[in-house]
């Protein structure tokens, strides 16, 4: 699988566990722990495939300060 696949695969993911979540989904519901663990198996990947590589963020920024 190519790194852009992957990428669009995790970004996939992010949004229907969005989704989930959105519905009311509580995060011990089968959809919500089975599409989590697609995103760490995609994310652990891709990040052995780029890990001698500067990674972009996967993480979503917000503009709130923390």
């Amino acid at each position: 699988m190519t790194e852009a696949r992957l990428l669009r695969r995790i970004e996939r993911l992010r949004k229907r566990l969005d989704t989930a979540v959105a519905r009311g989904l509580e995060l011990s519901d089968p959809e919500v722990v089975e599409v989590s663990h697609l995103m760490d198996q995609l994310i652990a990947n891709y990040l052995r495939m780029t890990k001698d590589r500067e990674l972009p963020s996967l993480v979503r920024h917000s503009d709130e300060t923390v």
